[in-house]
Order: structure tokens, then sequence, then C-alpha cells
């Protein structure tokens, strides 16, 4: 049974995680020796880095201590990447550059490896949704325009992360349009889906976005 976790956002108190997204992710984590991260951005070394330095000391805060981590970027050859990958307990796919984290996986046959991959997967923002078979990217301040393209198809559930459902002329121009071609799940800063095999639950703020309506549901 595979079992994944996807994450709307984060505090920056620091406590890091919101205490709904815990509780979705103690019921999946349950060896804390090895974490890998795969990064968005391959190339900034430094801030990688720094990030994954400040999520291990959130997930400290929340009582879980991994012996040993890894980070999965350009610092790594592909080949490294890939026996990393393997050879974790869990993996925890960061967020950015939505995009050019795709792209990677792609380029770098991480998308293959994910589904081989048995211990627990986590993807925040950019990470969760490049999760999804179905991945969108509405148009905002970030980009120039929206995107609909084909995720790892890890979890069939497509989501938009970071929803503020207060963001009328948003949500009706980019968002709604958009779930006329299938479900949508809006994650609040604090919303968080856990997938246990055949089996999906939410947690905190989420919104089901299903031909131009909007209902919330936790």
């Amino acid at each position: 049974m595979k079992n994944y976790v996807l994450l709307g956002g984060h505090d920056w108190s620091d406590a890091g995680f919101f205490d709904t997204a815990m509780k979705a992710m103690k019921q999946i984590i349950k060896n804390n020796n090895e974490i890998t991260f795969i990064e968005s951005r391959f190339h900034t070394h430094e801030k990688n880095s720094d990030g994954v330095k400040r999520i291990l000391s959130w997930f400290r805060y929340h009582g879980i201590d991994f012996k040993q981590h890894h980070i999965v970027d350009s610092r790594l050859t592909v080949e490294e990447q890939h026996r990393i990958i393997k050879n974790s307990d869990a993996i925890f796919i960061n967020g950015g550059d939505t995009l050019a984290q795709m792209s990677t996986f792609n380029e770098n046959g991480l998308v293959d490896l994910l589904h081989s991959f048995n211990g627990p997967i986590i993807g925040i923002s950019a990470g969760a949704i490049n999760m999804a078979k179905r991945s969108v990217l509405p148009l905002t301040k970030l980009r120039t325009r929206s995107y609909e393209y084909k995720g790892t198809g890890l979890v069939d559930v497509t989501i938009t992360p970071h929803f503020d459902v207060n963001r009328s002329d948003h949500i009706i121009s980019e968002v709604l349009p958009m779930s006329y071609k299938g479900v949508i799940y809006g994650l609040e800063e604090n919303g968080a889906v856990l997938i246990k095999g055949d089996v999906v639950s939410f947690y905190g703020g989420v919104y089901k976005i299903r031909n131009g309506e909007i209902t919330k549901i936790n």
C-alpha cells in the first residue's frame, strides 16, 4: 500500500508545519532513519540546504528527528540521485519552481523511480502539485499564463496550494475554468491530503472545486 501526503503550505513560526499537516504526516512516517528531500531548483544549492535545515527543525519541533538526510539537486549525479532515492526511508518533494521541478523529474528519470518507491512520499506546494496525474498552475503574479500538464501520476488528486477563497478575481478567472476538466482541491496553508492506498482523507482547510463550483469539505 502506497502512502502519500500533499501539503498546501506551512507556517513561518518555529513550528513550521501546522498541526493538521503533522496529523496527516505522522500517520505515514513510521521510520525516522533517513529522509531525502527532492528540490525544485536543482542549481540553488545554498538555498536548498538552508531550506532543508529549516524543514528538519520543523520536524524536530513536532517530535520527529531524522537520523540522516539527503538533498537531491545538481550537486549529485543522476546515478547518485537514483541510488539515494531508492535507499531512503521517506521522500519529501519540496516546493518552489513547479515547472522546473517537473522538467528535471522527466530529464533525470525520477518519475519511474518515485513510482517504484515503497516508503511514504510527502509533497508541499509545488511538490504536491507535481505528484498528481493532472497538474494545474493557475495564472498568478509569478507566471504569465496558466498551465495544465501531466504530473508524475503518483496520485489521482489535483491540488492548488496556498488557496484563499477570498481571492475572488483570481478564482473566477483562473481556477474555476480549470475545474470543468476535472476536480481540483484548493488547499489552504494548513490544508493537507492524506492518501493511504485507496483511502483519501482531508485535514485543515480544503475546498473541492468542480464544474465551476466551490464546496468547503474540511
